[in-house]
C-alpha cells in the first residue's frame, strides 16, 4: 500500500519487487497484492511504489523486508 497525493492528481501508483514489476493501481488507496513465493531464498528484496501525475512527474518509496524461511534460513534440524 502506497500513500500518494499531488496537486495535479495521481495518475497511477507502480509496484515492483526488486526490477519485477508486480502491478499498478490507479485510485486510492493504492494498493496491491503480492505473496512472497514458499521458495523464496532467505535475503533482503526492496518493495518499490513509483507515484506518478498526470504531468508525468514522479515520485519513488521503497521499503526492505528480509525475508528468513524455515528454521531461520539454516540446515533442516537432524532427528533426534
Amino acid at each position: 500500500t502506497a500513500t500518494a497525493g499531488d496537486d495535479f492528481g495521481v495518475k497511477r501508483v507502480a509496484f515492483r519487487d526488486g526490477a519485477r514489476a508486480i502491478g499498478n493501481d490507479t485510485t486510492p488507496p493504492y494498493s496491491v497484492q503480492f505473496t512472497i513465493p514458499a521458495d523464496a531464498p532467505c535475503a533482503a528484496r526492496t518493495f518499490s511504489a513509483l507515484a506518478e501525475d498526470s504531468l508525468g512527474q514522479t515520485a519513488l518509496a521503497t521499503a526492505t523486508v528480509t525475508v528468513v524461511g524455515p528454521y531461520d534460513c539454516g540446515p533442516k534440524p537432524e532427528p533426534p
